[in-house]
């Protein structure tokens, strides 16, 4: 469903986009990532990887009326704890040096099966990260 929603959005095929990009930004606006308890852990941590995910290549397309204006403040703050998670979660490091970190979004239980996604998304948050910053830039 959000690959479906994501979709709709980039191919700017409804009239307004707004209502979309709030469904799809919904969980930005909690404090703490909280898994969905009708999932596993690492679904949960999937899906909101793919929300950010889908929030980056959106704000990357550049479009005149972006519709994530009102949701850059929470999504900058995912991004960067999303950014924090994958960096120890590609960096190699020991089980035990992983263990000591607080993540903020992933089970430590689940660390193994969240890392190729989120390498996968790597590339994605950072051009996210470069759009948030010329947006900054512009304003």
């Amino acid at each position: 469903a959000l690959e479906l929603l994501q979709d709709v959005i980039k191919a700017n095929a409804c009239n307004s986009t707004q209502r979309l990009i709030t469904l799809l930004t919904q969980p930005f606006a909690l404090s703490t990532f909280e898994p969905d308890p009708l999932y596993g852990e690492s679904a949960s941590t999937r899906t909101f990887i793919f929300r950010v995910r889908s929030a980056c290549e959106i704000l990357d397309l550049d479009t005149e009326d972006n519709a994530m204006t009102p949701h850059l403040k929470d999504f900058s703050r995912w991004l960067e704890l999303v950014l924090r998670d994958v960096s120890v979660l590609l960096a190699g490091l020991p089980l035990q040096s992983v263990k000591s970190y607080k993540p903020s979004c992933f089970s430590l239980s689940d660390y193994k099966a969240v890392q190729p996604f989120a390498r996968e998304a790597l590339a994605t948050f950072l051009r996210g990260t470069c759009a948030l910053c010329s947006l900054s830039a512009q304003g």
